[in-house]
């Protein structure tokens, strides 16, 4: 995993801490091993359906024994399970299905909240575990939190927001019984107590006035419903950025990286004589620079192998805002073997592939840098269930099939294909690698506890694994995804429609731009994950979710936003537009973009891929937000960093306005009458959800 994790930072050096922090969390949640091998040839696995129980509900577990990519039967195999409802961990009996494959089984119990199952197996002289981890009572309570289908929010200091709160009890909505918690908490530990109002059953509606800060910062509204001795929490983010920090690369020679920071204020006016204090690769000592009248500070920072780790704050009177970001010090390329034992790179940055697609994935195999000649690898493939809103929350991801199995040897170059037949879901495709290694080549250690010799042969089998994506949805050019720019202005407002698949009550819409390089824009469309080059961009916001829009839901599935393009980007920048909407239900993502000039307006079409937003950040952008609006929906999970209020919220009840069409739209039928189904929306296809 560590060799898995160590490619893609390499790879997210050029994009913002924060997308960096989140991928390698997402990569780490998807890619964490579920059987812990002996350095044999034999591998466990285990597998459930992926469900979501209840007291009294079945849950079936599947063993699945390897040896040297083939199923074989277990000479013993023991099998415990520890939930929270037991006090003690319980021995289950495996009952064999077919050559290497056994099952068991779990009523769920009151009181069970996770089931954490964990098999021994032993097959002549080789042995193997697994361990397969459940949550397997949902909540009964829930509790959503969004600014408008946003689940996070870019603020100006003191600007009054609007948030929505729906409160849901077994699917339905419900009015809550009180509000534990109900609040906006800032990151510098202080919160203000906010009230509700009820705008329906189990809706309401947060007006939320955000501190007139003079300094960058975040702030969580924590909404905590109780409903029939039962709660829980939903949250949504606000980041407040009293200025906007871009950067824009110029060279990387000579060791030494030269680059612009460009100064924005929230309108998108250039900021001039702004002082930027720079913290260069980690060293307390602050650089100073000054921004010409055009906003920007040329600056020249040594750079390391792995390039320059910059961040700093910016001083214009009394605002203060803080930035960092990462330089890369070359486009992303296929990395090279990490000069440690077995390393499997794959020979294309492509992680990405379409439901119904067959997948065919090249391979180099290498022990010590060497490339492996004429050796057999073997490999199995396991699939997870995909549901881009709720990865980081660990609440998917279980393994659910084996895909494939097998061997396949390399050939004189160290190469090797892998075939993998089309998926029917959205999905996460952990690849495992093992290799038998000869002890002299393998640089064995016999007092090394973590070295392990396969008596039956000699040999060390090392591991390596490959993680990639199956795509439902459409995320690049859904026809049910509209984005129409009036007039593109630098340095001013910019007016933008989005219009979405009418989202759902629980759905997530995102509207994000960027600027391009104007030699790349073009050059993007069908380059899938190879257009990630830092070349493309041609400005990155260093300042946390700079570059979203806030949208206004008017009628429908339309919303309207506003972007401000700072002014030093130039009159000859394009700016390209994207909007991302989220099927909770399905967790799918549909998108499309638009490419517009300076003085012009646009509309997407779904005739090509014109954004700069790669097929990963894409990903990483719904993730982020998804992340956010669940992160705080299991009950009894609180952040600790915020302290419980000293006075229980009031609860509003409505007035006869609220009722009313909002700004003069009507809004159709209420939530009291409409049949709601929760996480499972029927698809506009009419075919059952994917999962």
């Amino acid at each position: 995993m560590a060799t898995t994790i160590s490619k893609l930072v390499n790879r997210m050096k050029a994009r913002g801490k924060f997308i960096a922090i989140l991928i390698v969390t997402a990569v780490v949640l998807g890619a964490i091993p579920f059987s812990a091998a002996e350095s044999d040839s034999m591998r466990v696995i285990m597998t459930s359906d992926s469900g979501e129980y209840q007291v009294g509900d079945i849950i079936q577990v599947f063993i699945h024994v390897f040896e040297k990519g083939l199923p074989n039967d277990a000479d013993s195999i023991n099998v415990t399970l520890d939930t929270h409802g037991q006090h003690f961990p319980i021995n289950l009996t495996a009952e064999r299905v077919s050559r290497g494959l056994y099952s068991v089984t779990y009523t769920v119990q009151d009181g069970d909240y996770h089931a954490n199952f964990h098999a021994d197996v032993v097959v002549g002289n080789d042995a193997d575990s697994a361990d397969l981890n459940l949550d397997v009572v949902a909540p009964d309570v829930e509790v959503s939190v969004l600014f408008d289908h946003a689940p996070f929010i870019v603020a100006n200091p003191g600007e009054i927001l609007e948030a929505q709160v729906m409160v849901t009890y077994r699917g339905n909505p419900v009015d809550a019984d009180s509000f534990d918690t109900l609040r906006i908490a800032y990151g510098d530990g202080s919160n203000e107590d906010l009230t509700a109002n009820r705008l329906s059953l189990g809706h309401y509606n947060i007006s939320v006035p955000v501190k007139n800060l003079q300094q960058s910062d975040f702030a969580m509204l924590q909404v905590d419903a109780r409903y029939v001795n039962d709660h829980s929490t939903g949250a949504a983010q606000i980041f407040i950025n009293p200025m906007g920090i871009w950067y824009h690369p110029i060279s990387l020679t000579g060791g030494t990286a030269t680059f612009k920071l460009g100064v924005a204020d929230s309108m998108g006016r250039a900021v001039s004589g702004a002082d930027i204090y720079l913290d260069n690769n980690g060293h307390m000592d602050k650089t100073h620079y000054v921004t010409d009248s055009n906003g920007t500070a040329t600056i020249i920072v040594p750079q390391t192998y792995e390039g320059a780790h910059i961040s700093g704050y910016v001083l214009n009177g009394s605002l203060n805002q803080s930035f960092s970001g990462a330089i890369n010090t070359e486009p992303d390329q296929i990395p090279n073997p990490n000069g440690h034992r077995f390393d499997v790179i794959p020979t294309t940055l492509v992680t990405y592939y379409n439901v119904s697609e067959p997948i065919t994935r090249e391979y180099t195999a290498y022990n010590n840098s060497i490339p492996m000649q004429n050796k057999d690898i073997y490999y199995y493939i396991v699939s997870s269930p995909y549901r881009m809103t709720e990865h980081l929350t660990g609440e998917d991801g279980t393994p659910n099939k084996v895909v494939k199995n097998g061997s396949v040897t390399t050939d004189d170059l160290g190469e090797f294909t892998l075939s993998i037949p089309a998926q029917t879901n959205q999905s996460v495709l952990n690849i495992y690698f093992e290799a038998p290694i000869a002890p002299n080549q393998y640089n064995y250690n016999p007092l090394n506890p973590n070295d392990h010799l396969d008596v039956d042969d000699n040999m060390v089998y090392e591991e390596d694994e490959d993680s990639i994506y199956v795509m439902g949805g459409n995320p690049w050019n859904s026809p049910d995804v509209k984005i129409s720019v009036s007039n593109l202005v630098i340095g001013g407002p910019t007016s933008i429609t989005a219009i979405f698949p009418n989202p759902g009550e629980k759905d997530v819409v995102f509207l994000a731009w960027g600027a391009l390089n104007d030699a790349d824009s073009a050059a993007i469309e069908g380059q899938g994950f190879m257009s990630q080059s830092p070349a493309v961009q041609e400005w990155q916001s260093w300042t946390m979710s700079d570059g979203f829009v806030p949208l206004h839901r008017t009628s429908g599935g339309t919303f309207t936003g506003t972007a401000y393009i700072p002014a030093f980007m130039g009159e000859n920048q394009n700016i390209s537009f994207m909007g991302l909407y989220v099927d909770l239900g399905h967790g799918l993502i549909y998108g499309n973009s638009v490419v517009v000039t300076p003085g012009q307006g646009g509309s997407s079409t779904p005739s090509g891929f014109g954004s700069l937003l790669s097929p990963l950040i894409i990903a990483i952008i719904v993730i982020a937000g998804a992340a956010l609006f669940l992160f705080m929906r299991k009950k009894d999970k609180k952040p600790q960093a915020f302290q419980q209020p000293r006075e229980q919220p009031i609860i509003q009840e409505p007035q006869e306005q609220v009722q009313s069409p909002k700004d003069g739209v009507p809004q159709g039928p209420g939530p009291q009458e409409q049949e709601y189904i929760p996480w499972q929306p029927e698809s506009r296809d009419g075919k059952p959800p994917v999962f």
